[in-house]
């Protein structure tokens, strides 16, 4: 008679509590993994120097960790980008420069810029040898230039309502001021935060409170839709800056501004600024083209068309697209006038 062996399962259909409890740490451990997980962020410093010169820039936490370092010869304008991994503790970072060498001629870092990629346009530092946060972006033998890392954040649907409330506002004084527009109404390429437009118009006016709704990317059509979505009575003054994103459909632009007024006549809409006069030739073309869609809003909207960029000199002029603080202060400047004088 062959014995028979049976083999116990080495898993009883109901687990241990020791099983159980294991299951529940591995679950709490890849959770509290991903909670803390870093973001990739890429990071662009601009150097300028008048003459040759050998310079190191480190990217140091708070608490002096060194993320990344690089030497670069500096002649002219230089760029260098790093890619680091950022955990949600470490959104502020120091950029440093130091100077290896003697030097009798300034060097200028002249911007900073995280990522490109987030709705709301952050770029930090975009000047040209100006101060940011308090630094003297001057450098002489060492500078530390502290950096922000804004969160990384889902970004927010196209058709999504944005709270009212969510807006930033400037000055608290009379009847509110709503500045709706693109990355230009966002004051992308000043150098402070009290150098963007709207923060501007607020010192301008005495005060005067006004609503910050320049998100950067955004076309006339989707700055409409969130026009559409805030709540505005008759009384309100509306300044509309849009249109630099989709100014070759000039139709659509004149068709969203035409709906606009429809509903809101209490409007004034900026002139989008085209780029300086340039011996490039597509650069010339799209100066052409901006100033032919200012030309058709202005045609349709006499009494409500703006042209900011009268006044505008090359010196005012971050890039094509932008302006530095000289240019937004001008702008500014010519808006409070026209407010002003009508008594909005």
């Amino acid at each position: 008679m062959t014995n028979q062996i049976k083999i116990k399962p080495f898993l009883p259909s109901d687990p241990p509590l020791v099983w159980i409890a294991f299951l529940a740490l591995t679950i709490f451990v890849l959770g509290l993994t991903a909670c803390f997980a870093a973001d990739n962020h890429l990071i662009r410093i601009r150097l300028y120097g008048t003459q040759s010169e050998l310079v190191s820039v480190e990217l140091l936490t708070r608490d002096n960790t060194r993320l990344a370092e690089r030497s670069v010869t500096v002649s002219g304008k230089t760029e260098l980008s790093f890619a680091v991994d950022l955990a949600d503790s470490q959104r502020n970072i120091v950029v440093v420069v130091a100077r290896t060498g003697e030097s009798h001629r300034d060097l200028l870092l002249s911007a900073v810029q995280v990522d490109s990629s987030y709705q709301s346009g952050r770029q930090l530092g975009l000047c040209r040898g100006m101060p940011l946060q308090g630094e003297d972006l001057v450098v002489r033998s060492r500078t530390e230039v502290p950096v922000s890392i804004p969160s990384r954040r889902p970004a927010r649907p196209k058709d999504a309502p944005i709270d009212p409330d969510s807006y930033r506002r400037y000055g608290s004084n009379g009847r509110p001021v709503v500045f709706f527009g693109d990355s230009l109404a966002a004051g992308v390429g000043s150098c402070a935060e009290t150098n963007k437009p709207a923060a501007l118009l607020a010192e301008a006016l005495g005060g005067r409170e006004i609503v910050a709704a320049g998100i950067s990317g955004e076309t006339s059509s989707e700055v409409l839709q969130r026009i559409q979505q805030f709540p505005l009575d008759s009384t309100t003054l509306l300044v509309f800056w849009a249109g630099r994103n989709n100014y070759l459909n000039k139709r659509i632009v004149i068709d969203d501004l035409k709906e606009l007024i429809k509903t809101h006549r209490n409007t004034i809409i900026l002139s989008v600024v085209p780029p300086p006069a340039s011996d490039d030739k597509s650069r010339e073309q799209l100066r052409l083209d901006i100033n032919e869609l200012n030309g058709a809003i202005i045609s349709s909207f006499p009494d409500n068309f703006l042209d900011i960029s009268k006044d505008l000199d090359p010196a005012d002029y971050w890039n094509p697209t932008h302006l530095t603080d000289s240019g937004y202060r001008k702008v500014i400047e010519r808006l409070e006038r026209l407010i002003s004088a009508r008594a909005y």
